[in-house]
């Protein structure tokens, strides 16, 4: 163990600064020494314990920090507390991006929609600042919260890993261009748009007084980077050793600022109901309950990364092409085989899965007596099997055979 000494480690320095210096000299590829990092920051508790204890740790690991926060515009105050948070990071000579969604979604799912912004507006940030790491400020209790939805909603076994504390950022954003920011149809139609400035420099924030010249709105036209890079970014979430309980105390303890979200009181979304009324009762009955299920999610998730190693090697023998399986050899394993190996080459091959409902009726039509068939996939793919072979073709194979 190697515990902080020397002189750029600060007397005061808790016992919740330790914790997270120990945990990143355990994990040293979640925050790489001397490496640029964009964190997230809300304004809440656990993103103003994480922007100050990293601040704190800079010192000890040589980080370049950069500060991002996200105006939904949901709130009348929103204006104001970005203009407040930007003073607060310019007082640490923290850099801070501040963007503002201009026209909010008012109908359907508005908290996916804000989310996809925000990572897309990150991804493009980390982009321009050539970051390869991008943080948010998650803790174990966000993590016990997204098991339970999971477990309620009847996720499959890979929904309870939710909010792993590394993965690529770009499989948060799927297949959805990085048109970021400027002009995006919504399913409204309503435009979403960004207006972005810099602090940290002498700039000012997007709601600033009259008089102050604020960076103009990006347009659709932006340039995007390429795809490929977008692989080399990592979302990484290192406050999940800490609860939500712990991140108050912190930013008390330390005389942090917090601003508070009233919408985060709102019952009526599912997430809500869990913090306020889920959550608390399992703490009452098992003190260090969020914490547990925390952990055990992550459990979960050593072993699926440990799964997938292991049908990588599985596949081996049953691929007998880039889209093709030895339809035989697939038949040869038990019926719960066959579906984790389907699963497992079907998202390489296409990045998506079937459902549970097209596996299990898919899973009896491969059958050698059934003869051959095919199904069609969401996308335009195709599995189509005739003899000994599986097929999956792409839909620009399948549109050119008409």
């Amino acid at each position: 163990m190697i515990l902080p000494s020397g002189p750029g480690t600060p007397a005061a320095w808790s016992s919740d600064h330790l914790r997270l210096h120990r945990s990143l000299l355990r994990r040293p590829e979640l925050l790489p020494r001397g490496a640029p990092l964009l964190l997230a920051v809300s304004g809440g508790q656990d993103s103003m314990a994480m922007a100050g204890l990293l601040l704190d740790l800079q010192p000890l690991h040589h980080w370049r920090l950069h500060l991002w926060h996200g105006d939904h515009a949901w709130r009348e105050d929103s204006a104001q507390q970005a203009c407040e948070l930007q003073s607060w990071a310019r007082d640490r000579q923290l850099p801070i991006r501040v963007e503002r969604l201009e026209a909010p979604e008012t109908r359907g799912n508005r908290e996916a929609a804000a989310r996809r912004w925000r990572y897309r507006c990150l991804q493009r940030e980390a982009l321009r600042l050539a970051c390869h790491h991008v943080l948010t400020a998650h803790t174990a209790s966000d993590r016990a919260e997204t098991v339970l939805l999971h477990l309620a909603r009847g996720s499959h076994r890979r929904g309870l890993v939710a909010l792993r504390r590394r993965q690529p950022l770009a499989a948060l954003l799927g297949s959805e261009p990085a048109r970021v920011p400027g002009e995006r149809p919504g399913r409204s139609g309503t435009a979403i748009v960004s207006r972005e400035v810099e602090g940290g420099s002498g700039d000012v924030p997007a709601h600033s007084p009259p008089g102050s010249q604020p960076r103009e709105p990006i347009g659709p036209d932006a340039p995007v980077p390429a795809p490929a890079a977008f692989s080399t970014l990592w979302l990484v979430r290192p406050l999940q050793l800490f609860t939500r309980q712990d991140t108050e105390r912190i930013c008390r303890h330390e005389g942090w600022p917090i601003w508070q979200d009233a919408t985060n009181a709102q019952l009526e979304l599912s997430r809500n109901r869990i913090r306020a009324q889920v959550l608390p009762v399992l703490e009452q009955l098992h003190p260090g309950a969020a914490r547990r299920i925390s952990d055990q999610a992550e459990r979960l998730a050593a072993e699926q990364e440990q799964q997938q190693e292991l049908l990588d090697l599985a596949l081996i023998p049953v691929q007998i092409g880039p889209l093709q399986l030895d339809r035989g050899a697939l038949l040869r394993l038990s019926r719960a085989s066959q579906g984790l190996l389907l699963q497992h080459w079907l998202r390489r091959c296409r990045g998506q899965e079937l459902d549970s409902r097209s596996l299990a009726e898919l899973l009896p039509r491969l059958e050698m007596q059934r003869g051959p068939g095919r199904m069609d996939l969401a996308g335009g793919w195709q599995l189509s099997w005739r003899g000994t072979t599986l097929a999956l073709r792409p839909p620009r194979l399948i549109a050119g055979h008409g």
